[in-house]
């Protein structure tokens, strides 16, 4: 890499950096927010629902917006509503400002996160794209791991406050970096947006999330957000059938038509399913069953989120010496090898080593199977489609682990609330959906295989 090429990274490291502390520090100083500002249960629910519904529905606009406009330019945007919601949510003194600040961040995560990815990708040697995506992607699990300690530690030495207030001089390095590396990028199409369409799909993603988001806080809402979940799917539909008599298309038809570009984000959405009911059940589980603080519970996670941030770059070099898909294969084995443990081996996990030993194999998991599917991904679609293919991939991760916290939600209420008699059953759930998105993945190399095997004979490749 070059220079140049150096300081995008940094840029764009930095970019999902400030994202992703926010994200996971967040959980730390909830507490401190809720009695500072005297916020009820209903109230502290929407400050973290509003962010994360306002991620979920723009992230796939907002690479589409980064096609047309740019991405450095819709990154830019990103980062400014970011640092202003962060100042929002510094001085907050209420129940309202506070979700609004939130709900602020969550959109502006949403125009950072997709056109980040797209930068890092479109700017990359061909030969580098994937230890650029795994560098991120071990940014990534650096930050998880330093997000809540960074919390708890700004909490303890002023107030929640400077939580937030830290993103403001983070921002400035971000745009400051960006604008003097990243290069304006042009698009051939008409800069206009079909406002009826964009409103359909806002309308059915929000719909869909809301209706997913409320199973997972109680689970008697449950006929309420199937409702939701139904109006949500019929506005989609009806955002389809719109696109294909819009002249300002949205969503490029060659995505929806692409199969490995839809395998690729189910597979993701699968991998994100499973991994994100462990987060989950794991917080509950050590915490209520084996009786640890909340400071102990995050401290037996960070094995996992510093094997993420240590084998992810790993993982790019290795790609992109072999290939995406076989790595990616290996990081869903670990994944599988470690649910399957947790199932069978529920009654000895009081012992710490075997609980850091299965967050290990996680975290090497997640640090191989990331930056292949996503470079996988990105590598079956045309260069002008890399912001909207990055929404629609990581869109595909919140929904496919926003699903999967609701299916365990459901098995966990089946079971009364009983979590020593439901963690089996949820820890199998996840054994079945990482399976499936192996099994996947098994299916694209041996297509490939046949593919290749067919050009060497001269006959026409099988689709």
């Amino acid at each position: 890499m070059n220079k140049r090429q150096v300081f995008i990274l940094l840029a764009m490291s930095l970019a999902v950096f400030m994202f992703c502390i926010e994200y996971t520090g967040i959980v730390i100083i909830i507490p401190a927010i809720s009695q500072s500002l005297f916020l009820n249960t209903n109230e502290i629910q929407w400050s973290v629902i509003g962010y994360l519904l306002s991620f979920a529905v723009f992230i796939i606009i907002s690479g589409r917006l980064g096609d047309i406009y740019g991405n450095r330019l819709v990154l830019i945007y990103g980062v400014v509503l970011f640092a202003l919601a962060s100042l929002l949510g510094g001085f907050s003194i209420n129940a309202w400002q506070i979700i609004l600040a939130r709900v602020l961040q969550g959109l502006g995560a949403a125009l950072l996160w997709p056109n980040t990815t797209a930068i890092v990708f479109n700017s990359s040697p061909e030969n580098k794209k994937a230890l650029a995506i795994g560098i991120i992607t071990g940014v990534i699990g650096f930050s998880m791991a330093i997000g809540p300690l960074l919390a708890g530690y700004l909490s303890a030495i002023w107030d929640w406050r400077l939580f937030f207030f830290i993103n403001i001089p983070l921002a400035l390095i971000i745009i400051a970096v960006t604008c003097a590396s990243v290069k304006t990028s042009k698009s051939n199409e008409k800069k206009t947006i079909d406002h009826w369409g964009l409103l359909l799909l806002i309308l059915g993603l929000g719909c869909l999330m809301l209706g997913i988001s409320y199973i997972k806080i109680d689970i008697t809402t449950i006929f309420s957000s199937l409702l939701l979940i139904l109006i949500g799917l019929l506005f989609l539909k009806k955002f389809l059938s719109h696109e294909k008599k819009s002249s300002y298309i949205m969503l490029d038809s060659d995505l929806i038509k692409n199969n490995n570009f839809i395998l690729g984000c189910t597979v993701r959405a699968t991998t994100n399913a499973a991994f994100y009911v462990i987060m989950f059940i794991m917080g509950l589980y050590l915490h209520l069953n084996l009786g640890y603080s909340t400071l102990k519970t995050g401290i037996m996670f960070l094995p996992m989120t510093l094997m993420i941030g240590f084998f992810s770059p790993i993982a790019g070099k290795l790609i992109d010496r072999y290939s995406e898909l076989l790595i990616s294969s290996i990081g869903l084995l670990f994944f599988i090898i470690s649910y399957f443990a947790f199932a069978l081996l529920q009654h000895f996990l009081q012992e710490s080593r075997l609980l850091i030993l299965l967050f290990l194999l996680l975290g090497i998991g997640y640090g191989f199977s990331s930056p292949g599917l996503l470079t996988f991904t990105m590598h079956t679609v045309e260069k002008k489609n890399t912001g909207a293919a990055s929404g629609l991939f990581y869109m595909s991760s919140v929904l496919g682990s926003s699903i999967g916290v609701s299916i365990a939600t459901i098995i966990l209420s089946l079971y009364h609330s009983v979590l020593s008699k439901a963690f089996t059953p949820i820890m199998f759930l996840c054994v079945i959906t990482a399976s499936i998105g192996l099994l996947i993945l098994i299916k694209i190399i041996l297509l490939q295989q046949k593919q290749k095997t067919q050009k060497i004979q001269g006959n026409p490749p099988v689709k």
